[in-house]
């Protein structure tokens, strides 16, 4: 499910993590939190994957920003998996969260 929602996030534009974290949390944190120790693991599952990209970009302070952007195969796969879910995308538990 997390993975969805991060596709979905950054099928709309290109997000660095912490931008990321703060909209899952508004999303999804006041029933299921999203711990760093959870959603990095899950970026690095989907670039190893070949479903993300990541850019280093200048940042708003002195450290550089790694920003996430979707790939064409990752664009294919959430249209995919919204077109067809599986048992795992959508259960009673978090039907509401898949309004991407």
């Amino acid at each position: 499910m997390l993975e969805l929602a991060i596709l979905g996030f950054l099928y709309d534009t290109p997000l660095h993590g912490y931008e990321l974290r703060k909209r899952l949390t508004a999303l999804i944190g006041h029933v299921r939190p999203v711990p760093e120790s959870t959603l990095y693991p899950a970026i690095k599952r989907l670039e190893k994957a070949g479903l993300l990209a990541r850019e280093t970009q200048p940042g708003a302070t002195a450290a550089p920003r790694q920003v996430l952007t979707l790939t064409g195969t990752g664009r294919a796969q959430l249209r995919d998996r919204l077109a067809s879910p599986e048992r795992a995308d959508i259960t009673d538990e978090n039907r509401w969260f898949v309004l991407l």
